[in-house]
């Protein structure tokens, strides 16, 4: 009885063995069951293909293709180099447009049967795509534009970013011939051009040099594509898209394209821009963005807003020390605006310590401030009175603005009132009230 079991076991094993053998596999080649035949026709397939002998290549290829169908996937590989040769000499010097259409298909069939026999969807879809456009759109098939379409989507859906710039052309061509004859949306068709458009923008990050200019040329094209099939403009916008933005604040890709839509169209003006940016910052907080919708708050001269959201992208620009003293300088023009000098001048100083190559404008800021602060600044003594305009020419000169320097020195005390006040050039003189600095005593120049 204990032997029982084992019998069993040696008879599968020996049944496994048995089937191995005669499904006429080895070494990744499957010949079929008559492995002779077989290798004789690939020997003769293979030769006649090498020696550029297409004509007889066909014969033992379609018989490998009818009987050993899975034989490995180099029958597929020399297939459509075979009817590829085939197809290219009857477009140069053929007369029979039926035979073309027939090499065609045979070509993307043979692509089909790859992915059925031996996988790599994504990989050979691609490839095929790469070919399908080329033989099809000038066909008298009214369900072309259907059938490109639907192999165009599949084909980004399974590669993504890594699909080909030639197959995203040709998805976005087929999305846009499908909008005009009304088979899909506008909804559908600017949602494959929002994903067409991340995965270039993502491959165009990713890039330097040359490449990322191929990726940039594609976004221009896809963009034109787009024009053709859709008028995409603010009123776009406020009629498609409004309520979305208004009433879903977590739809980001909404915002996003809205935000898009009207940058192109110049209309950043309307609410909505606001709306639709706040929206993406909440989830996908810069400080780019940040500073995008202080501007907006500034352009309506709600400073408290746009200082607030200044200081969120200082925040978030990390260690990007250049943004922060842009951003840290216009927060200091804000506050000269609202007449707060003294911050103006301590968040201009700030801006420097971040990025010395901003220091030009911030000191002539500084000398803004100080050039506006005569009557701030008045005192009995008319020398001291026009010390704010010593030292806003000092501020001017490191600067280097050397016609607001002019200016400053045009109201420089006179000689007569420093010699009256008992008081003499070079030496130094303390300016009062907020700017609180000391500087060297000058005349005005005319005198």
């Amino acid at each position: 009885m204990k032997t029982f079991p084992l019998l069993v076991l040696f008879a599968i094993l020996f049944a496994q063995t048995s089937f191995a053998q005669s499904d006429g596999c080895e070494d990744g080649w499957c010949w079929g069951s008559d492995p002779g035949a077989a290798k004789e026709k690939y020997a003769l397939f293979s030769d006649n293909l090498q020696l550029k002998d297409y004509a007889n290549a066909i014969a033992p290829f379609e018989w490998l293709y009818d009987n050993t169908p899975n034989l490995n996937v180099g029958l597929y590989i020399k297939g459509v180099d075979l009817y590829e040769e085939l197809l290219k000499k009857e477009e140069s010097g053929g007369t029979d447009p039926q035979k073309i259409i027939a090499y065609q298909d045979m070509i993307l069939k043979l692509y089909d049967d790859r992915i059925k026999n031996f996988g790599e969807e994504s990989d050979v879809l691609e490839r095929k795509g790469r070919k399908f456009y080329f033989y099809y759109k000038d066909r008298e098939d009214p369900e072309k534009w259907e059938k490109m379409y639907d192999l165009y989507k599949k084909i980004f859906e399974l590669n993504g970013k890594e699909t080909s710039r030639t197959n995203f052309t040709f998805y976005m061509l087929a999305s846009v011939n499908l909008a005009a004859r009304k088979k899909i949306t506008e909804e559908e068709i600017l949602a494959d051009y929002e994903a067409i458009s991340a995965a270039i923008e993502e491959n165009e990050n990713a890039s330097s040099g040359s490449e990322a200019e191929n990726w940039a040329d594609l976004q221009g094209k896809v963009d034109g594509l787009l024009a053709k099939a859709v008028k995409i403009d603010c009123e776009f916008v406020r009629t498609k898209m409004g309520d979305v933005l208004k009433n879903n604040p977590d739809d980001i890709q909404t915002a996003k394209r809205a935000i898009k839509y009207m940058l192109n169209d110049k209309c950043t003006d309307d609410p909505l821009f606001l709306i639709a940016a706040q929206n993406v910052y909440e989830q996908e907080p810069t400080a780019g963005l940040a500073s995008t919708i202080a501007q907006k708050y500034q352009i309506e001269k709600d400073y408290d807003k746009a200082i607030e959201w200044k200081e969120k992208g200082i925040e978030l620009a990390g260690e990007d020390t250049e943004k922060k003293a842009e951003l840290t300088y216009d927060i200091a023009l804000l506050k000269s605006v609202q007449g707060k000098k003294a911050e103006s001048r301590k968040l201009a100083m700030q801006a420097i310590e971040f990025d010395n190559s901003i220091a030009g404008k911030s000191y002539e800021l500084i000398g803004d401030l100080y050039m506006r602060s005569s009557s701030d600044c008045s005192d009995p003594n008319p020398v001291k009175a026009r010390a704010v305009f010593l030292a806003a020419y000092d501020m001017y000169a490191k600067a280097g603005n050397s016609s607001k320097m002019a200016q400053a020195r045009a109201q420089f005390p006179s000689l007569q009132d420093i010699f009256t006040m008992g008081m003499a050039e070079g030496e130094s003189i303390s300016v009062g009230c907020w700017v609180g600095v000391s500087t060297q005593l000058r005349k005005r120049p005319s005198e």
